[in-house]
């Protein structure tokens, strides 16, 4: 089952884009994440779980720039696809 993990500071971007996406494809499996922080909390702890990363790149500190060069340090992650937004 593909797994797709949204970060965004804003629980109204990120309702509406899980919403979006499990309307639209079946069988997926979405986590979401709000904030930068919690983010990387999530890189840190579990880095191959996801098939897809769609990022805020406009957070506060961290930014998405900042979580998405973590996830692309760390060799567990970083052939993840990342989707910025």
């Amino acid at each position: 089952m593909p797994k797709i993990l949204i970060i965004d500071d804003l629980e109204e971007n990120t309702s509406l884009i899980k919403e979006m996406l499990e309307g639209f494809i079946t069988g997926i499996e979405v986590q979401v994440v709000i904030g930068g922080r919690e983010g990387l909390e999530v890189a840190q702890q579990t880095p191959s779980t996801f098939d897809l990363i769609i990022l805020d790149a406009n957070m506060p500190d961290p930014n998405g720039f900042e979580v998405c060069e973590n996830y692309k340090a760390n060799p567990d992650s970083a052939l993840c696809p990342i989707l910025m937004l």
